[in-house]
């Protein structure tokens, strides 16, 4: 008969190595004490070593766990354009995993905000949020090795006919690369899908006022270009909203109890009858099955299915 202590050693042998190579932890900024810091510094490692088993993370470099936010974010980029975290009426940003060039080949650091963070080892809902938003950051950290499989740099690199396309890939890439992450992270906190769903209804709701409100602050400078530009920004949150809401519900709903499922299908059909609803409904198809499908040796044709509803979905709003 096995002891428990060979059936825990036969476990750990089957599993998939890990991917993560040297990592470095910073926290700033932090009103623990140092032996607090170094707790939650090597909870954070086990955790990012555990997951590597599973996520391409070879090349995370560090996760900064920060006081300022936006000041990491700065740091990341010394004299150059800062990562912008998303703030309006409908979420605060406060976690990013940026792409740093290094003469080697990019990689990847996480910055995220010290009140997300702090309660990671406590089993209680701010430590499931904890959880979650750290495994969220490096399921991104995994998507930028998926893309140097087709051109190294990612995105940001990817070579497209004119502007337009360009700015259909930026657009695209917020959905697809927030549905990625969710799909991959949501099990850490199934329930967080409730407040994407309410945030997906808000953008939803306000996105006509928006857009006439974008419109409205070109002035007389309007040109068809000007006017999709201006579009792009809120229809640009909607598409990443579908991306957050419906990764995280195409990941998670299999695995609810069941009044959860009834409840929470209800709350996505609401939003599927409501304002916008068939082309929600079509890019969350979109991009599941885009993520599903993805051969990332082709690189930037990963993302022509979106590109292309996103196309539709501007022609339908009259851009």
């Amino acid at each position: 008969m096995e002891s428990d202590n060979d059936v825990t050693a036969a476990t750990a042998d089957d599993l998939p190595p890990a991917s993560l190579g040297a990592l470095s932890i910073t926290i700033t900024d932090s009103p623990r004490s140092e032996e607090k810091n170094g707790q939650l510094a090597q909870a954070l490692y086990t955790w990012a070593h555990e997951l590597s088993r599973y996520l391409k993370l070879e090349r995370l470099a560090r996760i900064h766990i920060a006081g300022n936010y936006h000041a990491a974010l700065a740091a990341l980029r010394p004299g150059g354009v800062a990562p912008i975290a998303t703030d309006n009426e409908h979420g605060i940003g406060a976690a990013m995993s940026v792409r740093v060039p290094r003469d080697d080949g990019d990689t990847t650091e996480i910055v995220i905000a010290w009140a997300l963070i702090e309660h990671l080892e406590e089993e209680t809902e701010d430590g499931a949020l904890a959880r979650y938003t750290l495994t969220h950051e490096l399921a991104h950290a995994h998507e930028h090795r998926l893309q140097d499989a087709g051109t190294p740099g990612g995105v940001s690199t990817w070579r497209v006919a004119n502007q337009l396309e360009q700015a259909l890939l930026v657009g695209a890439s917020g959905l697809l690369s927030e549905y990625s992450a969710c799909r991959r992270s949501g099990w850490a906190a199934p329930l967080r899908v409730c407040g994407y769903l309410d945030m997906l209804a808000g953008a939803a709701i306000a996105l006509d006022e928006d857009l006439k409100k974008a419109i409205e602050a070109l002035g007389e400078s309007k040109t068809p270009w000007s006017n999709i530009q201006a579009a792009l920004q809120p229809v640009g949150f909607l598409y990443s909203a579908i991306g957050y809401a419906f990764g995280h519900w195409h990941g998670v709903r299999d695995t609810l109890p069941e009044a959860d499922q009834v409840r929470l299908q209800q709350q996505v059909d609401a939003i599927f009858s409501g304002p916008h609803g068939a082309a929600i409904e079509r890019a969350a198809m979109v991009a599941l099955r885009a993520h599903d499908d993805a051969d990332w040796t082709e690189g930037v044709a990963v993302y022509r299915p979106v590109m292309d509803d996103l196309a539709r979905m501007l022609h339908e709003l009259g851009f």
